[in-house]
């Protein structure tokens, strides 16, 4: 008997057999066969077949059930991760229980497990990453694939999407994407939160409050103890009764510029820097402008531009917004040209654009200025010339102005000065010396004001005299859109300090009657700012003094004056800061060579609020309560 091969069953020769031609030639052709069969066998191996079956229960050809063994196919199918089969035997991710997501026309390779009768799948990419999770830029694959991610890159700065308040803590709601944890911050902007709107000594999230407590916040009737109290005294309140706290101040005073210093005008930009323009009298009446920065009573003086400009006389400043204002301004080389500029301000520097001619006619002198903002990018503004007052109204765009039509909307005035208040962002009470005769006259008109005209209303006399008023750019103020307070030196009463209300109803005007709030001394120069709802600051010279009126409808209840520095003063603007008990005067040192000087005021002593009237012991006031 002969034995055969284990592999291809093929006989084996005998020890004593003689191999006939034909034997030796079978066993070839076995061999051939065999061999072409197992390599047949082997090649079908490398084909990927199409699955058949279902996406769940897939059914494959020369699949061996020997451990380990593989197998590739092409899926004909999504499975969608539900359980599958594979030739009624389970299908799993490598040594797990779970299933593989399987997709129409990827080829997958599989192996036989003989210990969990099962099929795995050959390790690939996997996971739940789509492409809204994965940065932009980079690739990633998933069961379904390889894909690029979108995630935006948020370092840096990026703004909230919203914000919300829960108790004390502010929630921000962050955009979508990645976020390193270097330099990643999510912000919100807010206007408002500067020191100025924090109470004093209170800090939110970094930033420590400048803000006292406002004037004027609680009115309360409280019983005089102590001493009588005037009105617009500072009080104290021990047992809940008003007792007075003399009104002192603590001033610093800076000298901006060591010449003589004339024509000062200047406006506060934010919260803590003032522009100022003046005409520096030794360099040939020299125009400059310079920034100052406020921080309590520190004054921090930028570096002065000198203009072109030569033989100024006059300017008034009018803000436009925190880096930009209007300047208003009259040469004498010119037959007294009037001219206006924008002045744009970085940092502490000032730049002084193209000036716009507006007064151009140079027969008569003109002076008298008067510049204010009536809405956004829009001004009027008012001077005098021989017996005229020309008002005209300029646009911003940018660093360009434009001006419109000028108009003649007093021709009874004199060139003793102008003092524009806005009551709307079409109306403007304008106050002008008048001269008829040998008369002078206080007198005030309602002026409508359009894109395209200015219309002045019937005069009405304010006072009258045989000298002249000199009316200060400074001296008016609105209170709202029907009142107006106006201060000035009366030359008919022993050059006084008087003040009164006017009250405006469409283009018709009451003067109520008026107060003297100073008969000590000659009043020589003033100016008046508000600093609360119906409470008004004055600060006047010669004598340096500060006085503070309380408003009731048409009526002024004058406080106690108190001098704020043993120097004389001339030609001053007063500007309220952060507060009613902070404030700046930016004058001419009378009594240091006319130096321009900054006087930066607020009270030694706080008091816990001010007297809206007065009275002596015993009786019961009112008060505005700061506490």
């Amino acid at each position: 008997m002969p034995e055969y091969t284990t592999q291809f069953n093929l006989p084996k020769s005998l020890a004593n057999e003689n191999v006939s031609l034909a034997a030796h030639n079978s066993l070839v052709e076995a061999i051939d066969t065999n061999i072409g069969n197992a390599l047949a066998e082997h090649k079908a191996d490398y084909v990927y077949q199409t699955a058949g079956g279902t996406a769940t229960a897939i059914t494959l050809t020369n699949v061996i059930l020997e451990d380990g063994h593989p197998k590739t196919f092409i899926a004909s199918a999504n499975n969608n991760g539900a359980a599958t089969t594979i030739n009624n035997k389970p299908l799993y991710k490598p040594n797990t229980t779970d299933t593989p997501s399987l997709v129409t026309g990827k080829a997958y390779t599989i192996w036989y497990d003989e210990i969990g009768d099962c099929f795995f799948i050959k390790a690939s990419g996997e996971g739940t990453a789509v492409v809204s999770h994965v940065l932009a830029g980079d690739t990633f694959t998933n069961d379904n694939g390889t894909y690029t991610g979108t995630m935006p890159n948020r370092a840096g700065e990026t703004a909230a999407l919203s914000s919300a308040v829960s108790g004390t803590t502010l929630k921000l709601l962050a955009s979508e994407g990645y976020r390193d944890g270097v330099d990643d911050k999510v912000t919100i902007t807010d206007a408002d939160f500067v020191a100025a709107n924090i109470k004093a000594g209170v800090s939110i999230f970094g930033v420590t409050g400048m803000l006292p407590e406002p004037l004027g916040s609680i009115i309360g009737s409280y019983e005089v103890t102590d001493n009588t109290i005037e009105t617009g005294d500072l009080v104290k309140f021990i047992n809940e009764k008003a007792s007075p706290v003399s009104a002192t101040y603590q001033v610093s005073n800076t000298v901006v510029n060591s010449a003589y210093s004339q024509a000062i005008s200047a406006v506060l930009i934010d919260d803590y820097k003032i522009l100022v323009s003046y005409v520096e009298q030794l360099s040939s009446y020299t125009m400059k402008v310079v920034v100052l920065t406020i921080t309590g009573l520190t004054v921090t003086v930028g570096t002065p531009v000198t203009t072109s400009v030569a033989y100024c006389l006059g300017t008034s400043l009018a803000k436009l917004d925190t880096n930009k204002a209007v300047l208003l301004y009259f040469t004498q080389p010119n037959n007294y040209y009037v001219y206006a500029r924008v002045i744009t301000v970085s940092g502490t520097t000032p730049t002084l654009n193209t000036a716009l001619n507006l007064y151009t006619d140079g027969t008569y002198m003109a002076s008298s200025l008067s510049l204010r903002l009536i809405d956004t990018n829009k001004l009027i503004c008012s001077w005098a010339y021989n017996t005229t007052v020309a008002t005209c109204t300029l646009s911003c765009t940018d660093t360009t102005l434009t001006n419109g039509t000028i108009f003649n909307s007093a021709t009874d005035g004199y060139q003793g000065g102008t003092t524009l208040s806005i009551l709307s962002t079409t109306k403007a009470l304008l106050i002008y010396e008048s001269f008829v005769s040998t008369t002078y006259y206080i007198r005030a008109k309602v002026l409508t004001v359009s894109d395209t005209s200015i219309s002045g209303g019937t005069a009405v006399n304010i006072d009258t005299h045989t000298a002249s008023f000199n009316i200060l750019d400074r001296g008016s103020l609105p209170l709202d859109s029907s009142r107006v307070i106006f201060a000035y030196k009366d030359v008919s009463n022993s050059n006084y300090g008087t003040a009164v209300i006017l009250s405006i109803s469409d283009t018709n005007i009451i003067v109520n009657t008026s107060v003297v709030f100073e008969s000590s001394m000659t009043v020589q120069d003033l100016a008046i700012a508000l600093f609360d709802t119906n409470v008004v600051r004055v600060t006047y010279g010669y004598t340096s003094k500060t006085i503070l009126f309380i408003i009731n409808n048409v009526t002024i209840s004058v406080g106690t004056a108190s001098t704020y520095t043993t120097n004389s003063t001339s030609m001053e603007i007063l500007i309220k800061m952060q507060s009613a008990k902070y404030f700046v005067v930016i004058r001419n040192d009378s009594s240091n060579n006319g130096y321009l000087t900054v006087s930066d005021i607020t009270f030694i002593k706080k008091g816990e609020g001010v007297a809206v009237n007065g009275g002596t012991i015993g009786q019961t006031i009112t008060c505005y309560d700061w506490r």
